[in-house]
C-alpha cells in the first residue's frame, strides 16, 4: 500500500533510496544518516490526515529528487550564535557588518502580528548557513543604522514571508527593509503551491532534517495559558523569556539562509520568471498594506445603530416563520443532539440550519454555506421552489445572515482592525491561493460587498479622491487569448458589448433583458464548469433545454469549445496544469474527483493569468508613482481593480487615471508581446467607495 502510493506520488522514485512507516512521530520526514530512507506517517493516518497526506507528498517529492549521496544534511548542534542587547548592540551591529556576505538572511520577532499595539522584540540576522546575530531591546537611535544595513545594495536580503516582517519594521519603527528572497514565496511558485504547505517550520523539518526547534516556545505558550486562564490566540510573545525567544530566533534565521540554498536548486527552472515578479509583487503591496484604507468613523456609528434596528426586525420575522417549521423534540429525535423541549430555532447552529433546510425542502442539503443558501434563493426567485414554508425561510435567513455579516464583518470587524490614524490595513497574500489569485485577510479587502451603505464605510483622506481603475472583463479576454478564438477575439477588437454580443448570436437582435442575463451569466460560468444542471436550476429550464443553451453559445466559439475540451482532457491524461507565466498547479486524480479537476484545469490559466495582469499592472503602478513623485499612493486591489488615493486635484487626477489605465491595458501586450486581444480599463473617481461615479477627463 505504501508503495503504490509512493509511486502515485513519484512514478520515477529512484530504486537506490526508500520509503517506511513508522509510528515514531520524531521520525517522521528524517532521513537517518548515513541511510537512504525517508521515514512517514503510517498510510492509515495519511488517508484521514490531509495535512499529514501534503506533507507526505511534498517529503517524498524532495527525497526522489535530492542528493543523498553527498552530506547534505545539515548540522544543527554546532552553530555560531552571537546577541546583543541594549547598548551592546552598537558593537554587534559593527560585528555583523563585519560578518555580513552578499547574501543575508533576517527575521524578527514581535509582539503579535497587528498593527497597533505592536512592538518589535528583535532582529535577527544570518551570514551564512551556520552563523547568525540577534539584536534586542535595541535603541531607537540604532534604527537609522538598521535601515542603512537593510538598503545596503551591495547585499540581497533573504526573508521567509517578507513582506511581513517589512511593513512591520517600518511601521513600528521607521526601517525601512526590502525583500530580495522570499523562501516562502520560492516554495509556493516553485516547488508546492498548495495551500497551508508554506510554514517555516514544516519546511525546515522537511528540507533541512531540523528539529523541532519551536518546541519549547510552544509549551511556553501553553503552559502560560494554562496557568493564567487565557486562549492561545490571546498570548503574545513578549511573554516568552528572551532566553527561549532569542535562540528560537537564530534558528529561524539560519533555517531560512538554509532554505534559499536547497530552494535554488530544487525550484522549477520555468518558475524563475513569477518568481521575481512576486518579489516585486511583494515590496509593492508592503508598500499598500502600510497606506491602508481610511475608515468614516462616524458613518461607522451611524450605520452600526441601523443594522442593529433592521436585525432586531428581521430576527422578530424569522422567529414568526421558524415558529411554523421548528420543532425541537424532532429535531432532537432526528440528530441525536440535545435540545429543550422549549428552546428557539438558532439561526447561527449550522446543525439546526441544515434540518430546517431539510425539512422545508423535503430533501437533505449538503451544507449551509453561503454558496448553498444562494443557490437556493436563486431556485426562489426562479420559481423552481414554490414551498410556501421553504419559500419564506429562505427569504428570511437571507436577511438575518446578511445584516449578522456586516455587523460581525465590517462594524466590528472594521472597529478592531482600526489603526490610530482611522485606517484598517489588511494583509494580502501572494501565497494564499493555489491559482495565484491574490487572496486578502485580517480585514479581507478582497470581500467588500456591493452594498453601497457597507462601501462608504471606506473613504479618503480629507484633500484626496479614490480612483478605482478596473479591467474590463479580464478573464474573458484572457479566455480569448488562451483559446485563440477569432470571433472571441474580434469582439474584444471591435470593442463591443460581449454579454450583447453573445445575446445577439444566441437570441437575435430583439433579444430581451432576461435573454441578456442569460447571455452574461454563461460568459463568466461557462470556464468555470458551469454546466447545464446549474444553467437549469438558475433558470428554470429542463436539461435539454439548458443544454441546447450552452450548444447555441458555443456555436459562434468553437475554439473555445475545443480549447475547454482539451482541458478536461489533459486532466484525464495526467499533463501538467502550468499556466504561460510558468506557474503549476499538481493534483492526484482519482474517479471520485476527475470532474473537479477537469474544470480547475480550465478555470486555472484564466484565473491566474487574469490576477497575473493586474499585478504585473500594479507593481508598473509603484514605479510610475516613485519616479513621478506625484502625490498619490495605492491603497488597496479587489480582484482585478487597483485602488488610489490621489491628491484632489482635477488636473492631476487626469494625469493619474491616464497613465494608470494605459499601464493596465498594455501590460499584457509587454508580457505576452503575441496577444491579439486588446486589454481596457475603467476608472471612477470619489470621496467614498461607495460614491465612486464614472472619470469624466477635463476639458482642455
Amino acid at each position: 500500500m505504501l508503495n503504490s502510493l509512493v509511486k502515485s506520488v513519484c512514478p520515477e522514485f529512484p530504486s537506490d533510496r526508500q520509503v517506511r512507516a513508522t509510528g515514531d512521530k520524531t521520525l517522521w520526514y528524517k532521513i537517518p544518516e548515513g541511510t537512504c530512507t525517508l521515514y512517514v506517517p503510517p498510510v492509515k493516518l495519511l488517508k484521514v490526515n490531509m495535512v499529514l497526506l501534503n506533507q507526505f507528498i511534498e517529503a517524498v517529492s524532495a527525497f526522489a529528487i535530492r542528493n543523498i549521496n553527498i552530506n547534505d544534511l545539515y548540522d544543527w548542534d554546532n552553530l555560531y550564535c552571537y546577541t546583543y542587547q541594549g547598548d551592546e548592540c552598537a558593537q554587534g551591529i559593527k560585528e555583523l557588518q563585519k560578518a555580513m556576505n552578499d547574501l543575508v538572511a533576517s527575521d524578527i520577532e514581535t509582539k503579535g502580528v497587528m498593527w497597533e499595539g505592536n512592538k518589535l522584540l528583535a532582529i535577527g540576522f544570518a551570514v551564512s548557513e551556520n552563523t547568525s546575530y540577534a539584536f534586542y531591546n535595541i535603541p531607537e537611535e540604532l534604527y537609522s543604522q538598521l535601515t542603512k544595513i537593510y538598503q545596503n545594495n551591495t547585499i540581497k536580503f533573504i526573508w521567509h514571508n517578507g513582506k511581513f516582517d517589512c511593513s512591520r519594521l517600518k511601521y513600528l519603527c521607521n526601517i525601512d527593509a526590502r525583500i530580495d528572497h522570499d523562501t516562502m514565496l520560492e516554495h509556493y511558485v516553485g516547488i508546492n503551491e498548495t495551500k497551508g504547505t508554506h510554514g517555516l517550520k514544516d519546511l525546515g523539518s522537511i528540507y533541512l532534517q531540523a528539529p523541532p526547534w519551536d518546541d519549547e516556545l510552544d509549551n511556553v505558550k501553553r503552559n502560560y495559558c494554562k496557568e493564567h486562564g487565557i486562549k492561545l490566540k490571546e498570548f503574545t510573545y513578549d511573554l516568552i523569556p528572551t532566553s527561549i525567544l532569542i535562540p528560537y530566533l537564530h534558528k529561524d534565521t539560519i533555517a531560512t539562509y538554509r532554505l534559499h540554498m536547497v530552494f535554488q536548486k530544487l525550484m522549477r527552472p520555468e518558475s524563475q520568471f513569477i518568481y521575481s515578479k512576486l518579489i516585486e509583487a511583494s515590496n509593492a503591496y508592503k508598500e499598500v498594506e502600510l497606506n491602508g484604507m481610511r475608515i468614516d468613523l462616524e458613518y461607522l456609528e451611524d450605520l452600526e445603530y441601523d443594522l442593529e434596528q433592521r436585525l432586531k426586525v428581521a430576527q422578530e420575522t424569522l422567529d414568526a416563520v421558524a415558529s411554523r417549521i421548528w420543532d425541537p423534540f424532532k429535531y432532537s429525535q432526528d440528530t441525536g443532539a440535545k435540545c429543550k423541549p422549549n428552546e428557539k430555532f438558532n439561526i447561527k447552529s449550522p446543525k439546526q440550519l441544515k434540518w430546517m433546510l431539510q425539512r422545508v425542502l423535503g430533501y437533505p442539503v449538503p451544507s449551509t454555506s453561503a454558496d448553498v443558501i444562494e443557490g437556493l434563493q436563486e431556485e426562489v426567485a426562479s420559481g423552481a421552489i414554490t414551498n410556501k414554508d421553504a419559500v419564506d425561510f429562505l427569504s428570511v435567513i437571507g436577511d438575518v445572515r446578511k445584516i449578522s455579516k456586516y455587523m460581525d464583518t465590517y462594524i466590528s470587524g472594521f472597529r478592531d482592525s482600526l489603526c490610530n490614524d482611522m485606517r484598517i490595513r489588511g494583509t494580502f497574500n501572494l501565497h494564499g491561493t493555489e491559482t495565484g489569485r491574490l487572496s486578502s485577510s485580517n480585514p479581507n479587502m478582497q470581500n467588500i460587498p456591493r452594498d453601497k451603505t457597507i462601501k462608504n464605510l471606506i473613504t479618503c483622506t480629507p484633500g484626496y479622491k479614490l480612483v478605482q481603475m478596473d479591467y474590463s472583463q479580464a478573464e474573458l479576454r484572457v479566455l480569448a487569448i488562451l483559446s485563440g478564438d477569432p470571433w472571441l477575439t474580434k469582439v474584444y477588437q471591435d470593442d463591443k458589448d460581449l454579454h450583447d454580443a453573445v445575446a445577439t448570436d444566441m437570441f437575435g437582435p430583439d433579444f430581451n433583458k432576461e435573454q441578456r442575463v442569460m447571455a452574461k451569466t454563461i460568459n463568466f460560468g461557462i470556464a468555470y464548469g458551469r454546466g447545464p444542471g446549474s444553467i437549469a436550476r438558475t433558470f428554470n429550464k429542463t436539461m435539454s433545454e439548458a443544454r441546447a443553451i450552452i450548444d447555441k453559445w458555443y456555436g459562434p466559439m468553437p475554439k473555445v469549445k475545443e480549447y475547454i475540451n482539451n482541458r478536461r482532457a489533459m486532466a484525464s491524461r495526467g499533463e501538467k496544469c502550468i499556466t504561460p507565466f510558468g506557474r503549476e498547479r499538481h493534483f492526484i486524480v482519482t474517479n471520485d474527483n476527475l470532474n473537479h479537476i477537469q474544470n480547475e484545469y480550465i478555470n486555472t490559466p484564466i484565473q491566474s493569468l487574469a490576477s497575473d495582469f493586474t499585478m504585473f499592472s500594479l507593481v508598473e503602478i509603484d514605479k510610475y508613482r516613485k519616479e513621478s513623485k506625484i502625490d498619490f499612493n495605492i491603497v488597496t486591489t479587489v480582484h482585478d481593480s487597483i485602488i488610489l488615493e490621489v491628491i484632489d486635484d482635477s488636473k492631476i487626477i487626469d494625469e493619474v487615471v491616464r497613465k494608470c489605465t494605459q499601464i493596465m491595458a498594455t501590460t499584457p501586450k509587454k508580457y505576452l508581446p503575441e496577444i491579439k486581444v486588446p486589454f481596457k480599463a475603467d476608472a471612477e473617481v470619489g470621496y467614498s467607495y461607495g460614491k465612486l461615479e464614472e472619470w469624466k477627463p477635463c476639458e482642455v
